[in-house]
């Protein structure tokens, strides 16, 4: 049986060792003792920009550096192919396996690819079939691999497969290494097995950097406020979350001097809503462009591992609104520090910006987050449930069965979501959850934020509050992009207009990439067709509930009600219960069950508070949303 634990977090770390560096060390190549980077460890280097990934390019042996952005990748790429004369290879999306055994082919000297997760498989198939004097290539034993940025791995473990297949390979090799300035310590076994050990690298100097932490009843005012209050000609912004960056972009008026950088998908995505002001390339832009806009805007796949250099000091602001999006809370202990790090020093006496200011909405909504003895104890109690599930569906041994028994594995939570594609429990995907848990509690308050802060020891902290009137606030809007109309017809009309060109190679590719940009709509249009999506009107919860009507109908969907429950109602938002009342009812009525519904009849498939709001000065009673319940055999239902 597997045993799940985890007894390291990212505040109780035991170093094998600790290795102090002076001020006037400006590069990784002059600390004795991780340079070359020792096997088999774990580097904590504390500080960013000193150079780790530098250190392994001229290391003198063959490296595979994996970096967890195409962004990052090719900026490094043609830094050092261009400024340094180094001969790296950059291995991402469009470069092909016969690119790469070019390069290994003609490459003098010792080889060093720069690459992204997926590209590792690439990478490993030309080694794999190709030859060397008639002989099989031995690259575990022959190719020092290191993962930069290995908080990325857990991070983002759960929505890139890339990280975790990443990790099987990365297992394989004899000599291999991971470096962060802010690693999350991770729990699967094999770390332990091989014997890794986990290096702490900090400087002897006072590194820690001023920060003003403003919290604010609304982001869109605490921001408004900011920047009338703090005159720059740069700002950039830090906020993950596309839809939320053009609201603010809209909402605030700042249209006439701006650009987005954000990851390729999503700037093709923003090209199909007519939004042209975004770059997945910042060394492109710099060409195209020149100077950064007055306002700049950065997602996600911009706060790690990259080197932003500036003639001039702009405002870092970072951005985190909790009543709008999980993933736009930044973790003290690695987002923020991450950020500030992009910011490269040109003079090494002065600082590379004016200031960093972190505005947030803490406790803007309810979490309720829970401990890190809690989310264990979930886990634990889902797998037991999991385990009786598999169990029964063995027992009985009927293919019958089978899509049942798989609907119903699904829907236990969060242990199903811990899971890889063949079943086997992920320690990755497990220290995601953990570590999303731990995040989520530094928002229930903002004092909670503020220990957050002090107790990293990387910040002085200056902390100031900002209070609205409810009548002045302003809330983000939250249009999706992904799946406005607009979008949705966009896809549907390029799907259509690839039917004449069903057979050729084309035709595949292309319905490749429309799937992948919207999964919904290239469902939907194969199931229902592009005629019933237009009567629609494009609108993307008809089309979801067409789909679903239409999985039921066929047997697909075993638990229709479970399903349209917990897509009717959005998790960690209050509801009244004159509202709650009319979604349940309307969704009885779907499924003709003869009942009246009661506001309470919703407990039966989320867990909820019990929350009292002020409407034009009456109290209303309603509910917040805190997490889907798991459908389980002998659970009551109104079915």
């Amino acid at each position: 049986m597997q045993t799940i634990n985890k007894k390291t977090n990212i505040t109780n770390i035991v170093f094998a060792h600790e290795i102090k560096f002076p001020e006037d060390v400006e590069h990784f190549t002059e600390i004795e003792g991780v340079y070359p980077i020792p096997a088999q460890s774990i580097i904590y280097k504390t500080v960013t920009g000193i150079g780790a990934t530098h250190s392994e390019i001229v290391a003198p042996r063959n490296s595979i550096i994996v970096l967890p952005h195409i962004s990052i990748v090719t900026s490094k790429h043609e830094y050092y192919k261009e400024k340094l004369k180094v001969n790296t290879f950059a291995v991402y999306g469009e470069i092909s396996q016969h690119q790469i055994f070019e390069y290994l082919r003609t490459c003098q000297g010792h080889v060093k690819l720069l690459t992204t997760p997926k590209g590792l498989n690439k990478i490993i198939n030309v080694m794999k079939y190709s030859k060397n004097n008639g002989e099989d290539i031995p690259y575990k034993s022959i190719f020092f691999l290191l993962i930069d940025e290995c908080h990325k791995i857990v991070q983002d473990a759960f929505y890139r497969t890339d990280m975790v297949e990443l990790m099987e390979h990365f297992f394989e090799f004899d000599n291999k290494a991971m470096v962060s300035a802010t690693p999350i310590p991770p729990s699967d076994p094999r770390f332990r097995k091989q014997g890794f050990k986990h290096i702490k690298v900090t400087p002897e100097y006072d590194f820690k950097q001023d920060v003003e932490l403003i919290h604010a009843d609304s982001l869109v005012n605490g921001l408004q406020s900011y920047l009338r209050e703090n005159e720059s000609d740069h700002y950039c912004i830090f906020f993950n979350s596309i839809v939320g960056i053009n609201s603010l972009i809209k909402q605030l008026d700042l249209v006439n001097d701006y650009h987005i950088f954000c990851a390729k998908q999503s700037t093709d995505e923003l090209k199909v809503n007519r939004e042209l002001n975004a770059s997945f390339n910042l060394e492109e832009f710099k060409k195209c462009h020149g100077e950064f806009k007055k306002y700049n805007f950065f997602t996600s796949s911009f706060f790690n591992g990259l080197d932003i250099i500036l003639k001039y000091k702009p405002n870092i602001v970072m951005l985190t609104d909790c009543s709008y999006k999980d993933h736009t809370m930044l973790d003290p202990y690695t987002d923020i520090l991450q950020i500030i790090g992009r910011f490269r020093k040109q003079d090494k006496k002065e600082l590379p910006y004016n200031k960093i200011t972190h505005i947030n909405n803490a406790a803007s909504k309810v979490l309720n987050p829970i401990s890190e003895e809690q989310a264990l104890l979930k886990v634990q109690q889902s797998k037991c449930v999991y385990d009786h599930i598999y169990v029964l569906k063995k027992s009985l041994a009927n293919d019958d069965y089978d899509e049942l028994f798989e609907q119903a594995l699904s829907t236990v939570k969060p242990y199903a979501h811990l899971l890889k594609k063949d079943g086997e429990f992920c320690h990755f995907l497990f220290d995601n959850y953990m570590d999303d848990e731990r995040v989520k509690n530094y928002y229930q308050s903002a004092s909670a934020l503020r220990t957050a802060y002090s107790d990293t020891k990387l910040y002085n902290i200056i902390n100031k509050r900002e209070i609205y009137e409810k009548s002045e606030r302003i809330k983000l809007q939250k249009k999706s992009l992904r799946y406005s109309p607009e979008m949705n017809r966009t896809m549907a009309q390029a799907l259509l207009e690839l039917e004449d060109y069903k057979g050729i190679d084309v035709y595949n590719e292309q319905r490749a990439i429309i799937e992948k940009l919207s999964p919904l709509v290239f469902k939907a249009y194969d199931r229902l067709g592009y005629d019933m999506i237009k009567s629609f009107g494009f609108k993307k919860t008809k089309i979801e509930k067409a789909v679903l009507k239409l999985d039921i109908a066929e047997g697909k969907n075993f638990f229709p009600l479970f399903n349209l429950m917990h897509s009717s109602f959005n998790l960690n938002q209050y509801y009244p219960v004159n509202v709650i009342k009319v979604k349940i009812q309307e969704i009885f009525d779907e499924f003709n069950i003869p009942t009246k519904a009661k506001g309470t009849d919703v407990s039966l498939y989320f867990d909820l508070k019990s929350i009292w709001e002020s409407f034009e000065k009456v109290n209303v009673r309603g509910y917040v949303f805190i997490a889907q319940k798991q459908y389980t055999p002998y659970q009551k239902t109104h079915v």
